[in-house]
């Protein structure tokens, strides 16, 4: 894979009207942004979304990649949208806050992150990632992210193998 340098273009000016809104969309449209997700998810086949800093809208690095196929089936219904929905709003404010990534567990049981991007110092977007087990699948696994999704109502919609295919080695 061929890698330019990024173009030098004039920087993008925060004082204009909406300047948050004009940064979102400049970064989701740069072929950069594409290709950092692209390499990603070769490396570690997680998925990689930027998000407003309201967590309104959430752009997938990869347009045909819609991440977690499990964290799709929970943000399907409304309880698991809401709780997730509210999760992503917790942690990515955290993070803008504190001015650097956050690693957290999300009400489902799943390791995700959360990387805010400061231009001007303003929070122009935020980066999320993750949706993965902290642990090795085994059955002992899946029956606590079974109890952390009963309120989602998908349990039935479960296999152990549409789990484990989220796992990575943490620490």
């Amino acid at each position: 894979m061929h890698h330019s340098p990024l173009p030098t273009t004039a920087p993008l000016d925060l004082k204009a009207s909406k300047p948050v809104g004009m940064f979102f969309q400049k970064l989701i449209r740069s072929p950069e942004f594409t290709e950092f997700a692209v390499i990603l998810k070769q490396l570690t086949g997680l998925s990689m979304a930027l998000n407003t800093p309201d967590v309104g809208t959430i752009q997938h690095g990869i347009s045909s990649d819609g991440g977690n196929p499990l964290c799709a089936m929970i943000r399907g219904t409304s309880e698991g949208a809401r709780r997730c929905e509210g999760c992503d709003r917790r942690y990515h404010a955290l993070a803008a806050s504190k001015g650097k990534a956050k690693l957290y567990t999300c009400h489902a049981g799943f390791l995700d992150m959360a990387i805010p991007i400061i231009v001007q110092g303003q929070h122009g977007a935020t980066i999320s990632s993750g949706q993965v087990l902290s642990e090795r699948p085994s059955d002992e696994a899946f029956k606590i992210v079974e109890v952390h999704l009963h309120h989602a109502g998908v349990c039935q919609h479960l296999s152990r193998r549409g789990c484990g295919a989220g796992y990575v080695k943490a620490g």
